[in-house]
């Protein structure tokens, strides 16, 4: 199956096409086909692949409640975070693979007309979940960074950015655990002065 574009199983398509046969590759769970891709057996037998799975949207005017989606769009990408809230706070919110979720929580504790601290009616606090490197908390669990950060150590801490002109080496969907996973695009070379940056 090295014929299958990344994020994909074979969908439809068999052990093996007739020439002039197509069938669709499916993408796999948090990931979306990009319309009319197709795998296709030409009439000398050579198979063309069109097909391709990106990295699925979040709906955040599904997700969110009327009136608290904040600075964020209708449909945020992939790996894109955006201030939701309402008149008792806000909080950054990330799409990871089509789940939208909780980056972190930010009260301001001032409510409508100054009501004061906004703690929930008889909620109690929890403890911030200690993530493994490379994951950080989301929607009450631990979640892969997303590609382009990076979490070092277990702790409370957030996903960061690589450093710019880097990624995490060889992996388009998840993100590293430590520095030492951002690898600097062959483009940016020219523009390090530091070593091992």
């Amino acid at each position: 199956d090295g014929w299958l574009p990344a994020n994909a199983t074979r969908g439809n398509c068999p052990d093996a096409l007739p020439p002039l046969g197509a069938c669709e590759p499916a993408c796999l769970p948090g990931f979306t086909a990009v319309p009319g891709g197709l795998a296709r057996c030409a009439a000398d037998g050579a198979l063309e692949v069109n097909a391709s799975c990106e990295p699925s949207a979040c709906d955040v005017s599904a997700d969110l409640p009327p009136g608290s989606r904040g600075d964020c769009p209708k449909v945020l990408a992939s790996g894109e975070q955006c201030r939701a809230g309402g008149p008792h706070g806000s909080r950054l919110v990330l799409c990871l693979l089509g789940e939208l979720g909780n980056v972190s929580a930010r009260g301001n504790g001032s409510g409508a007309g100054g009501a004061g601290n906004d703690s929930g009616a008889g909620g109690e606090e929890r403890e911030p979940l200690r993530c493994p490197p490379g994951q950080e908390e989301f929607q009450g669990g631990c979640t892969q960074c997303a590609p382009g950060r990076f979490k070092q150590g277990t702790g409370t801490g957030q996903c960061q950015d690589c450093p710019a002109g880097a990624d995490v080496s060889g992996d388009a969907v998840r993100g590293g655990a430590s520095l030492a996973d951002c690898s600097c695009d062959s483009a940016s070379y020219a523009t390090r002065n530091v070593v091992n940056d």
